[in-house]
């Protein structure tokens, strides 16, 4: 077992591994155990006829395994490669991430690895080699009719931050802190539980947003705040280190990358000896949970078929290539697998929260929430209170209007930091509203691309991440990814991969 369980988790689920001999008793004791947790985990457990494996709602601790059935051989760890017996490549699992820096469906860059998926555990019968899953918990969002109120929202930040603290246990909470609302909220329910551990710090250049407001939010709710400034040869440097390459093969997994700038960050605050040895950090990833990546999504004047919303959504998750033709075909029937709408009819808000689900299972679970690998590199524990199950079932049931443009969250921090001069009042990013009015697949897929592109090639985007990380690098990246909506992710994607081929790990 690994995570961010605490004392009395851990003895629960202790005595229900001592019942290893029943398998009836173990796997219904097993269940009831994972349907209450609400924290980081996952649990192997070796029976006698059994293995069984599970991870949290998010999969934020990675389970990996094969079963060879000749053999009678069980593989499991949270590395992949150490799975693999082949190293050969799977070609749909390198689609996948070459298009959206994930893998999805339990896949992997491995074709004999499967990952245990968020939310599911997994029975392995060790005698025929069979694989069972079954899951306990799902992200799944919906949009009720009726609002919540701030009173709601206190009901649930009130146990999950009395639950961080719980696991802080005096410790020093780090907060990164931005312009944006994730961690406003992480900051300032810390300070209404008069948490007085607390560090926080802000990367980027000295006059950028999200340095001058973090730091302002900083100053005024009374925490010390760190400046991390990056330069372009500063990139240069770490691109060219062993540094960078460790860091990418430990943050790669299965088949995801993360926020690899964070990885750097940390070095240079451990450099100036600015990181307390005891510090557990506390990131603002909420992704689309309170509703912040509903703009994200193509938001529809109205229903659209299953087909459209499928092209649609396919569109919007591709942020590094936009395939076409049987690779685009392929790509659709995974995202088909994923889109649940109600029978018998469904309106533009169904529409909406299907895309906002997927992205939220691929994008957030995958992406988002693997940026605490950065965390683990430097040997530092995490804690995600804006991704705590709680929180997770109250938000994804939030109505559109709640949700959008996080409003109702943004109420509730505002009227939390009014005391101490602090007013959150910027707007969500421009709708670009993907209208029911084009006749094919065909026709979208190249009208986007045509503004994909545009928007990758215009000077102040492309000119922005070339002052930041330094033009030769990404000269190469757009001249390859084309269409990419996000270079740096793009050049970590080609830069993972190569380190598992050069290293052996990965074969095609």
């Amino acid at each position: 077992m690994i995570g961010c369980l605490h004392r009395i988790e851990k003895e629960t689920l202790a005595a229900v591994a001592s019942r290893c001999g029943n398998a009836v008793s173990l796997e219904t004791d097993l269940l009831d155990f994972l349907e209450k947790q609400c924290c980081f985990f996952s649990i192997v457990i070796d029976s006698e006829e059994s293995v069984y494996l599970a991870v949290d709602h998010l999969g934020s601790f990675p389970l990996f395994f094969s079963v060879d059935r000749i053999s009678g051989t069980i593989v499991v760890s949270d590395d992949a490669p150490s799975c693999s017996k082949s190293k050969m490549i799977d070609d749909l699992g390198l689609l996948e991430y070459q298009c959206t820096y994930v893998t999805y469906g339990g896949r992997t860059l491995w074709e004999d690895v499967r990952e245990v998926n968020e939310g599911t555990y997994v029975r392995i019968d060790k005698k025929i080699g069979s694989v069972e899953e079954r899951r306990y918990w799902e992200f799944k969002r919906a949009f009720p009719s009726s609002s919540a109120s701030l009173d709601q929202v206190e009901d649930v930040v009130r146990p999950v931050f009395r639950d961080v603290i719980r696991f802080l246990d005096g410790r020093t909470a780090v907060i990164p802190i931005t312009s944006g609302l994730d961690s406003r909220t992480i900051a300032a329910c810390l300070k209404a539980a008069d948490y007085e551990r607390v560090l926080t710090f802000s990367i980027g250049a000295r006059d950028s947003e999200d340095v001058m407001i973090g730091k302002r939010v900083a100053s005024n709710l009374g925490f010390p705040w760190e400046h991390v400034e990056i330069t372009g040869e500063m990139w240069r440097e770490r691109f060219a280190s062993d540094r960078y390459r460790e860091a990418l093969r430990y943050s790669i997994l299965g088949g995801r990358i993360n926020h690899i700038l964070m990885a750097f960050a940390l070095d240079i605050l451990k450099g100036r000896g600015a990181l307390p040895d005891d510090a557990v950090f506390l990131p603002g990833h909420a992704g689309s949970i309170m509703g912040g990546e509903l703009k994200c999504s193509p938001v529809f004047k109205r229903a659209i078929s299953k087909a459209r919303l499928v092209a649609n959504s396919c569109l919007v998750e591709c942020r590094i290539d936009l395939p076409s033709g049987v690779r685009r075909n392929r790509l659709e029937s995974v995202i088909a697998d994923l889109i649940d709408l109600p029978e018998g009819g469904y309106s533009y808000k169904d529409c909406a929260a299907a895309a906002d689900t997927i992205h939220t299972i691929g994008y957030i679970n995958k992406f988002i929430v693997n940026d605490v690998r950065n965390y683990e590199f430097a040997n530092y524990e995490w804690y995600l209170p804006l991704l705590d199950r709680r929180w997770c079932d109250f938000w994804m049931n939030v109505s559109f209007e709640d949700a959008w443009r996080k409003e109702l969250i943004r109420r509730f921090v505002n009227e939390g930091t009014a005391q101490f001069g602090l007013f959150y009042e910027k707007g969500g990013a421009p709708v670009v509203t993907l209208r029911n009015i084009v006749k094919s697949h065909a026709h979208l897929i190249s009208a986007v691309r045509r503004i994909k592109g545009c928007i990758c090639r215009s000077p102040a985007r492309r000119n922005a991440y070339f002052s930041a990380y330094g033009q030769l690098e990404f000269k190469s990246v757009l001249k390859k990814n084309r269409y990419a909506m996000e270079l740096p992710n793009a050049k970590v994607m080609d830069d993972s991969l190569a380190v598992v081929l050069e290293d052996g790990l990965l074969q095609t």
